[in-house]
C-alpha cells in the first residue's frame, strides 16, 4: 500500500478563543507541536468571526490560506484596498501582514510554516467526482506528503483503491503517502452537489 489513512473526527478537535471569536484546531503537524509556541510545520483550523470588525493575530513566518464557509468575509491589509471573499473562495496571504476582517462568518484556515509547502483549494462535487491525489512530485528538502480532505456541509462516500470510506461532514480525511512518487486515484460520491476543501502539503 502506498499510503496511510486516518479519519479525524470533529469530536477530537480542540476549540479555544481568539480576540474575534473561537478557533477550532483540527490538525497540527508534527502531532505534539504547539500553535502557541509556533513550532508546527502546518496547522488546519476553523474559526468563527463573531465581531463586525476584528484584527487577525500576527503570524510572522506563516503562509496562510483562508476561505469563508457560510458568509462573505471582507479583508484588508491597509484599510484602503478590500477583498470580499465569497464562501469557498480561497485567499492566500502572509501571516506577518496586519489584517483586518469585516463581517461575521465561519472560516477554514491552512497555516504553513517554513517547514512546509502546500496549498488549499475548493472543489465542487456534482454527485460523483474522480480525482488523483499526490499528483505533484515531493519537493526537495521535504520528507512527508499529505492530502487532507474535508466536506463542511455534506457526508461523502469515498472509494479509495479497495476501500470504501464514509466521511461525515466536518471530519478530516488525512492521507499520507509513504512513497515519494505515489499517486492515488479516488472517487467521491455525494447525494447532493457539495463543496469540499482539499489541502495538498509537503512537510519536513
Amino acid at each position: 500500500m502506498n499510503y496511510n489513512l486516518k479519519i479525524i473526527h470533529k469530536e477530537e478537535y480542540q476549540t479555544s478563543y481568539w480576540s474575534g471569536g473561537t478557533t477550532t484546531q483540527m490538525l497540527i503537524f508534527p502531532e505534539h507541536s504547539s500553535y502557541a509556541v509556533r513550532n508546527f510545520a502546518f496547522r488546519i483550523s476553523s474559526a468563527t468571526v463573531d465581531l463586525d470588525k476584528s484584527e487577525f493575530t500576527e503570524l510572522k513566518g506563516i503562509n496562510r490560506y483562508i476561505t469563508p464557509l457560510d458568509n462573505i468575509l471582507r479583508l484588508t491589509h491597509n484599510n484602503k484596498d478590500f477583498i470580499d471573499l465569497q464562501p469557498f473562495e480561497v485567499y492566500n496571504f502572509s501571516g506577518a501582514i496586519p489584517t483586518t476582517s469585516y463581517g461575521k462568518a465561519k472560516d477554514f484556515n491552512l497555516m504553513l510554516s517554513e517547514k512546509a509547502s502546500g496549498n488549499l483549494k475548493s472543489v465542487k462535487i456534482d454527485k460523483v467526482y474522480a480525482m488523483t491525489l499526490f499528483k505533484e512530485t515531493l519537493e526537495a528538502g521535504f520528507e512527508n506528503r499529505f492530502e487532507i480532505l474535508i466536506s463542511p456541509f455534506h457526508d461523502l462516500n469515498i472509494k479509495l483503491e479497495d476501500r470504501d470510506i464514509i466521511l461525515s461532514k466536518m471530519d478530516l480525511l488525512l492521507v499520507n503517502a509513504n512513497k515519494p512518487n505515489a499517486r492515488l486515484d479516488i472517487e467521491i460520491n455525494c447525494e447532493e452537489v457539495a463543496e469540499i476543501l482539499l489541502c495538498s502539503i509537503s512537510a519536513m
